[in-house]
């Protein structure tokens, strides 16, 4: 995975300190994380120059996660999730994909972000 941008966030989301993108596979016998660094521009529109890699077995699915990092502690706080349909991959050996990102809020409601 490489091109990594975010787009219009607004609120406290564009004003994270150092956001991460993680991605996640799970199969049938394994889960597979990888997280990008430091992003090159922060604010509203971050941009990552990482080419992240996960192997891939018999999933379709893979999870994305926009995070912000704390260097101090090595935990990561969730902003929101979303998920990457990788079937076209094994058709075309390429996918652009946009992936729209969501919440779950203190009361259990899913909402756009």
């Amino acid at each position: 995975i490489s091109n990594i941008r975010a787009f219009d966030f607004e609120g406290d989301a564009a004003e994270l300190t150092d956001p991460r993108i993680m991605i996640r596979s799970k199969g049938k016998c394994h889960i597979n994380i990888n997280m990008t660094g430091e992003a090159e521009c922060k604010g509203a529109d971050p941009k990552w120059s990482d080419k992240l890699a996960l192997p891939v077995v018999d999933e379709y699915i893979i999870s994305v996660d926009f995070c912000e990092y704390d260097e101090v502690t090595g935990v990561s706080d969730c902003i929101g999730t979303g998920a990457i349909n990788i079937l076209p991959l094994y058709k075309d050996g390429k996918i652009d994909a946009r992936v729209d990102l969501k919440q779950q809020t203190a009361l259990g409601e899913t909402i756009a972000i």
